[in-house]
């Protein structure tokens, strides 16, 4: 008597998916792990209006436990100070603009996602900028990262 197989999945995306994790100290996650099958339904799910125009698809989930970014909406302080003597002329009052950015107050941001979308008339589209896309939270990560691939 033969069982009967395995119902197939209700649909089967058209191009090749590779994703690759690297976590802290030389640790990776299992194929069947929550975390990758979240990851892998949300990115198939952004580029399923795309899916003709698409050859195959690299993921990269890194974890960077120290890695800080920018916060959003900080306020940029602007200081007015006043030209050194020596670079001023004579009774004239110079003011200058200082940018007081270079030490602004950052958070941490261990979460990056790198896709990279090969196209099938060899064109590649990169998302991939841990210094803008960097997160706090695996779940962020991925939702800026749907967003973003949702608008190709």
């Amino acid at each position: 008597e033969l069982e009967a197989p395995p119902p197939l999945p209700q649909h089967r995306i058209p191009y090749s998916l590779n994703m690759v994790t690297q976590t802290p100290h030389g640790a990776r996650w299992k194929d069947e792990s929550r975390a990758m099958k979240y990851l892998e339904q949300k990115l198939t799910y952004s580029l399923t209006h795309f899916e003709d125009f698409i050859r195959h698809v690299e993921v990269r989930f890194l974890v960077q436990e120290n890695f800080r970014r920018d916060k959003a909406g900080g306020h940029k302080k602007v200081v007015r100070a006043k030209a050194p003597k020596g670079l001023r002329s004579e009774n004239i009052e110079v003011w200058e603009d200082l940018d007081a950015s270079l030490g602004g107050p950052r958070m941490p941001a261990p979460y990056q996602l790198r896709v990279v979308v090969s196209l099938r008339n060899q064109k590649k589209v990169v998302y991939s900028n841990p210094e803008k896309h960097a997160q706090a939270t695996l779940t962020e990560c991925v939702d800026l990262a749907v967003e973003a691939l949702s608008h190709l």
